[in-house]
Order: C-alpha cells, then sequence, then structure tokens
C-alpha cells in the first residue's frame, strides 16, 4: 500500500476516535448531575465562562448568528470562513499537483528505464531512489496534499462542541449557570413543556431549545436573575431543535424527513469526491487503480453516513457545506492554475535527458529537462544503453611511453644480440663426417 494512502486512512480512523470520544464525553459534562437538583446561585461573577480555543469558533458562529438571525446560515457562514482560511494550503496543494503533473514525462522516463525487471528488488530499489532524487531536486513533496486535511481535524472538532454544547461556547456560560439552568428545569419541568417521563433526557441541547421560546425564557430569567439581559440565539430550523440528532427529532408528521439529512451528507461527499478529482491532477497509479479508488470513493462517505445518525443535525449541515465548498474551491483552483498538458515531444526529451543527450524543442509546458548538473554542451556516453552516436565520439589514445635511458637500452641491445647469436647456433646445420670406407 502507497503510503499516502495509509497517511489518509490513519488520520481518517483517528478522526472517527476523535469524535466518538467527544461525543461519549458531552454527557458528562454540566448537567450530569447523576440526580442531583440542587440549583446553585448564579451571580454576574460566574454567569460567564473564561477564555477558550471552543469560545474563539463560538464568537464568530454567533456574530453571524446575531446579523442573519438564522442558526443554519452562520454555520454556512462560518464553513466559508473556514475555507476562505485554508484557501493558501489549497493554492500550495494546487501548486504541488502542478508540478506532479509536469514531471510525468521524467517519471516515465525512470520507469523506462527499468522495464521488464520488476521483479529484480535490487532495480526495483534503484528506481524508488531516482524517482525520490528527482522529486527532491524539482522541490516536489508527495504528502503536501495531506496538510490541508489534517487541519481540518480539530475544526471538526470544535464545531462538534459547539454545537453540542451552544450554551458553553456560543452563549459562553458557565458550568455553574448551565448547571443551574438545566435543574431548574428538572425542578419543575411542567413550567417549560417538558413531560414528567422526559426530566431525565433534558440536557445542554434540549435545555438550548426551551430557552429559544420566549416564554419559557421570561421565567427561567425570573428564577435566574442574572440570565435578565443575555440574548440566547435561534438555534432552531424550522421550530425543531438542530442541535439534536435526526432520530430525536422524529416526533410525529412531517419530522419524518429529518431521517434523510444523514443520507444528504452522503451523496454530497460522494459527489465531491468524484468531481474534485475530476477537476484536479490524478497520476496513473491512482488512474489504474480502478475498484479500489471506487471503494474509497464509497466507504469514507459511508463512514460519514453512520455517524451522521448519532450526531446533531447542525453539524451533519456543516458537512455538506463543507463539501459543496470543496468542490467550488478546487474549480477555482483550476482556472487559476490549470494543469501543464505535456507532449509527445516532451517524453522523448526526458529520455534524451536521462540518457544525458542534448534536449531541444518541447511544448514549455513540461518542466527543464535534465538534472541541475547537465550541461547541454557536453557528450555524455550511456552506461545502460548503447546510444546511437557512439561513432560519433573521439577515439581513445593511449598515453605515450617514457624513453628509458641510455645505458638500460645499451644492455638490452646486448642481451637481444646475444640471443640471436644463440639461436643461430641452434639452429646450424650439422655436418656429417666422411666415411674412410668410401674412399677406399
Amino acid at each position: 500500500m502507497n503510503k499516502k494512502r495509509i497517511v489518509v486512512l490513519i488520520a481518517m480512523v483517528v478522526l472517527a476516535a476523535m469524535l466518538l470520544v467527544q461525543l461519549t464525553a458531552c454527557g458528562t459534562g454540566a448537567g450530569a448531575n447523576n440526580g442531583d437538583l440542587t440549583v446553585p446561585e448564579v451571580t454576574e461573577a460566574n454567569l460567564n465562562r473564561g477564555f477558550s480555543l471552543y469560545g474563539i469558533f463560538g464568537t464568530i458562529i454567533k456574530a453571524f448568528e446575531s446579523l442573519f438571525q438564522n442558526y443554519l446560515l452562520a454555520i454556512l457562514l462560518f464553513a466559508l470562513c473556514i475555507k476562505v482560511l485554508l484557501f493558501p494550503f489549497g493554492i500550495r496543494q494546487q501548486k504541488n499537483q502542478q508540478k506532479q503533473a509536469s514531471l510525468r514525462a521524467k517519471e516515465v522516463a525512470i520507469l523506462k528505464k527499468y522495464k521488464g525487471r520488476e521483479n529484480d528488488q535490487r532495480a526495483m530499489q534503484q528506481r524508488q531512489q531516482e524517482l525520490q532524487q528527482m522529486y527532491q531536486d524539482n522541490n516536489y513533496n508527495q504528502f503536501a496534499g495531506c496538510l490541508p486535511m489534517l487541519i481540518q481535524l480539530p475544526i471538526i472538532l470544535i464545531v462538534y462542541q459547539a454545537v453540542v454544547r451552544p450554551l458553553a461556547y456560543i452563549c459562553k456560560f458557565s458550568d455553574t449557570a448551565i448547571t443551574a439552568i438545566i435543574n431548574t428545569i428538572k425542578s419543575a419541568p411542567l413550567d417549560f413543556g417538558v413531560a414528567a417521563d422526559a426530566v431525565n433526557s433534558v440536557n445542554e441541547m434540549s435545555a438550548t431549545a426551551i430557552l429559544n421560546k420566549p416564554e419559557y425564557f421570561a421565567k427561567m430569567c425570573e428564577k435566574i436573575p442574572a440570565l435578565s439581559g443575555t440574548r440566547i440565539p435561534n438555534f432552531t430550523l424550522f421550530g425543531q431543535p438542530i442541535g439534536e440528532t435526526p432520530t430525536a427529532l422524529m416526533t410525529g408528521g412531517w419530522t419524518w424527513l429529518w431521517i434523510l439529512v444523514p443520507f444528504l451528507v452522503f451523496g454530497a461527499q460522494y459527489l465531491s469526491m468524484i468531481l474534485i478529482r475530476k477537476l484536479s491532477y490524478q497520476p496513473p497509479s491512482v488512474q489504474n487503480a480502478g475498484c479500489s479508488v471506487k471503494v474509497m470513493d464509497f466507504m469514507f462517505p459511508a463512514m460519514t453516513l453512520m455517524m451522521s445518525f448519532g450526531f446533531p443535525v447542525l453539524l451533519s449541515f456543516y458537512w455538506i457545506f463543507q463539501s459543496l465548498l470543496g468542490v467550488l474551491q478546487q474549480l477555482i483552483l483550476k482556472l487559476i492554475w490549470p494543469m501543464p498538458v505535456l507532449t509527445e515531444e516532451d517524453y522523448k526529451n526526458a529520455e534524451r535527458a536521462l540518457r544525458g543527450k542534448a534536449v531541444s524543442g518541447g511544448s514549455g509546458n513540461a518542466a527543464p529537462a535534465g538534472s541541475r548538473n547537465y550541461d547541454p554542451n557536453k557528450k555524455y556516453r550511456s552506461l545502460h544503453t548503447i546510444d546511437e552516436d557512439d561513432d560519433d565520439l573521439p577515439a581513445v589514445v593511449k598515453p605515450a611511453q617514457p624513453e628509458p635511458e641510455p645505458e638500460e637500452t645499451e644492455k638490452e641491445e646486448t642481451d637481444a644480440t646475444s640471443r640471436k647469436e644463440s639461436q643461430a647456433e641452434n639452429q646450424a646445420p650439422v655436418l656429417k663426417k666422411d666415411n674412410p670406407k668410401r674412399k677406399k
């Protein structure tokens, strides 16, 4: 499995785990008093919450809500602000993809060099080293696209806390004030329109929905005077508290339509992933992945679909807004920084550069051929292929030998003369002696 996919998978698992922790922890916050209905005294001194990171984002959401008197529109504007803040990272990612597309010709040249040696482990290691060196020489980072996704993890957690604890991070009430509000409702449920059998289910989100009704808020101010003069944002949509889960909002009548919200999340994320892939550069390894890519496109939205049934409706709408704005952002990036288009000449130039030959022509859209130390005026000799113009290379001339010393020359000549005389004696014919009997 590719390293980048491993990072993405780990990030998704971490996100799911952190959201689950936050979901289980929300019941242990203010109001989870285990039957203790004591109403603490609330004064102006202990009414407001101190500084917190959640409170900063809650202040932004509250400012948008006060402008338009609509909490759902406030979340949309908040999602838009997050996209604007993260837009520089999107620009960096788009430029990184531009560089990756321009380096495609060099990648193909290196892959072609080792073609047919896929079973050779050492050759594959050398190929990977050459690819990594080429990326490094051209300042390309394979994992630059993971940063924006990782940055959004804490933002989603902050939005989640702002949604499930609006009194704490939107209204900035202290835990003492929130406990007093919840216990006041539980002590006199009928005064606040709560059925007797639903008293134990009162929490911070349901208390927020109760305080959104003017008559109940007036009664609460009578019991807790410190709340007078404060404003509770409108946390409802169509008269329903959107801080609740879809199943909790299904109380009869048309409210069954809330069950469609998780499926809207699934559809928005699924379509956005497909459109963003079409609007951005995809390397051939991803294009040829086929079934695995389709599985990834389906699994992540499916996981979000399952979580949306247990999360507040407002968080589901935030995911929908983020998906749609993500498509719009990618479309803008593509128009401003389009992907380069390589020609056949660019691929040929990359192969010549890898073999050390001079490069000419090209479309101009690809990255400069050759490495940092490449000299177009110098002729190189390939180590892995036979160059077509090896005959044009200058002949190799052996260096001249130094002249021997005079004494050594005389000695060598004397030795040579002695050897010749010895050979001549050995080769001389032997004369036969006359036979005395023949003379007679």
